[in-house]
C-alpha cells in the first residue's frame, strides 16, 4: 500500500514529520517515497507558515493569556477585599458583567470562567510543545495530543493509530473553533 493525503494515518504522517523516514509511506520498493511525501505535505498545508512565525504567534498566545488570567486572579482577590473603579472597569472590559449588589457573587462567577482561559494555555502550549521539543525530554507525543483533543471536544476515546491525519486535522479544527469561541467571549465558556 502506498499512502496519500487520504489514506495516510495521522500517526505515522507524524512520524515521518519528526524522522524524515519517508520509507514509512509504502511497504513496496523501488519508490520514490521522498516525492510522494512532498506531495502529501504539500496537500496537508501545514508548512504556510515558517516555524519560527509558528513559535512566535504560540508564544504570544500563552503569554497574552497568561497575563490576562493573573490580571483577573489578582483583580477577583484585591476586589473581595475592597472595591476599585479601575479593577472593576478591567473586569467590564474583559466582557465579564459586574453589580455592586451581587458584587461577592459575581466575583466567585468571574474567578470559575476565567479558568477556561486555562484550557487556550494548555492548548498553545502542546501545540508550542509540538514545535519545540522540551529540553529534558522531548516533544508532547501525537497520542497525547489526540487524546486531549478528543477530552476537549467531549468526544469519546478512539484508538490513536487508526485516526487518519485528514480525521486528526478536522479534530483539530473543532479544537480551534471552540477555542475561538472561548476568546469571542472574553474568558467566559
Amino acid at each position: 500500500m502506498i499512502y496519500t493525503i487520504e489514506t495516510i494515518p495521522a500517526k505515522i504522517f507524524f512520524k515521518i514529520q519528526e524522522t524524515g523516514d519517508t520509507s514509512l509511506l509504502s511497504d513496496e520498493s523501488g519508490l520514490d517515497t521522498a516525492k510522494i511525501w512532498a506531495e502529501i505535505e504539500a496537500h496537508a498545508g501545514d508548512d504556510k507558515n515558517p516555524i519560527n512565525q509558528k513559535i512566535l504567534e504560540l508564544s504570544k498566545k500563552i503569554q497574552r493569556f497568561s497575563v490576562r488570567l493573573e490580571a483577573i486572579t489578582n483583580a477577583v482577590f484585591y476586589l473581595k477585599n475592597k472595591p476599585d473603579e479601575d479593577l472593576i472597569t478591567m473586569l467590564l472590559e474583559y466582557g465579564y458583567t459586574l453589580s455592586i449588589d451581587n458584587i461577592e457573587q459575581d466575583l466567585e462567577r468571574i474567578a470559575r470562567e476565567s479558568q477556561s482561559l486555562k484550557i487556550r494555555i494548555d492548548k498553545y502550549t502542546l501545540d508550542l510543545d509540538r514545535i519545540i521539543p522540551k529540553q529534558k525530554g522531548k516533544a508532547t507525543s501525537y497520542e497525547d495530543l489526540y487524546i486531549w483533543y478528543l477530552s476537549i471536544v467531549e468526544f469519546g476515546y478512539e484508538s490513536s493509530n487508526k485516526v487518519l491525519y485528514l480525521d486528526f486535522k478536522g479534530l483539530e479544527k473543532q479544537v480551534n473553533a471552540k477555542i475561538k469561541s472561548l476568546d469571542n467571549n472574553g474568558g467566559r465558556r
